[in-house]
């Protein structure tokens, strides 16, 4: 039977959520039209062990790939290649999926044709339990229309959790996010959109997202610690992007494209800060600063902050007091 949605599972050291996320994609009216693809990246603990009784519970619906370590990018990769699914969606083997919702997701995706389809996800903060649910465009609400069509408003609310493409468009375009570095998701949301004509927009959440776990890579520490690869992925975002307008994209894509680099390169600054006041952070600051305004002078003046600001009239002499007030207000805010 032909199946309708591809669910990649980002599997990596995972044991303590494996399970829950799983079980959050059992349901056995649309089990026939979902494929599952478990991918273990190397985990050490018993993930692949829990990815392969789902496999062979569901052999017609789960599947399990095992891997050598190469980052959360690589686990996407690796799905995209072996995705026979009509549509592709990604889920962290840390989240899930609102079952009865993700029902009547699988069943609307039957009647759908787009390149693209948005929904709203939630995000569950682990530590109080709170809900908090990112919504989409109300307007378009189960209505599909071009991508030039979407206001500019909305291209923030298109993110990870809320995207699931038509998987020939990944396929057919050699879609491919960087290996052995964080941050890429920000890559499966630019990448692809180049090519979406249509999309098509949902009112209910699926993704269960989950946030406030120790060691994520978009806390303050996981910022610290790989800071270096938020710089590697704004450089290939900058390269596709730069790459892409020469070949002539509708201004609607240029300017969704110019806002993710804009965002991206606002939270460098920001992470510059946040690590703190060291020479080597202050030296990597300055020549990220001049490098930007040589190579891409609009971006550069587009990224406006008081602090940029004032880094920017001070030579950077202001550095190491912005750093420090910095790390003084989150501890304040975090006491």
């Amino acid at each position: 039977m032909e199946k309708i949605l591809t669910i990649s599972i980002a599997a990596y050291n995972v044991e303590q959520f494996l399970k829950d996320t799983l079980n959050s994609l059992v349901a056995l009216e649309i089990l026939d039209d979902i494929e599952v693809l478990i991918v273990d990246d190397g985990s050490k603990d018993c993930t692949a062990e829990i990815g392969r009784e789902f496999t062979q519970q569901y052999p017609d619906s789960f599947f399990l790939i095992s891997k050598t370590n190469g980052g959360y990018g690589s686990t996407i990769n690796a799905a995209i290649d072996a995705a026979s699914g009509k549509y592709f969606k990604t889920l962290d083997g840390d989240d899930w999926f609102d079952t009865q919702n993700f029902v009547k997701f699988v069943k609307a995706l039957k009647a759908i044709d787009a390149d693209l389809v948005v929904t709203p996800f939630t995000i569950i903060h682990e530590s109080t339990g709170e809900t908090e649910e990112v919504s989409c465009h109300q307007t378009f609400g189960g209505k599909t229309v071009t991508f030039d069509q979407l206001p500019m408003e909305l291209y923030y609310k298109i993110k990870m959790h809320s995207v699931t493409y038509r998987t020939a468009l990944l396929q057919e375009n050699h879609i491919q996010i960087g290996e052995h570095c964080f941050y890429t998701d920000i890559e499966y949301i630019a990448f692809p959109i180049v090519y979406v004509d249509y999309v098509c927009f949902l009112d209910y959440s699926v993704y269960q997202y989950r946030v406030g776990l120790q060691g994520q890579s978009v806390s303050a520490e996981g910022f610290r610690k790989h800071y270096k690869d938020h710089l590697k992925v704004i450089d290939r975002v900058l390269k596709f992007y730069e790459s892409h307008t020469n070949k002539g994209i509708s201004k609607e894509k240029d300017a969704y494209l110019f806002r993710i680099l804009n965002a991206l390169v606002y939270m460098q600054y920001q992470i510059f800060i946040m690590i703190g006041n060291t020479n080597q952070i202050k030296s990597e600051l300055m020549e990220f600063d001049r490098k930007l305004k040589n190579e891409n002078f609009t971006l550069y003046e587009s990224v406006q902050g008081r602090k940029i600001a004032w880094l920017r009239k001070s030579n950077f002499q202001l550095f190491g007091l912005i750093a420090f007030y910095s790390k003084l207000r989150d501890k304040i805010d975090h006491d």
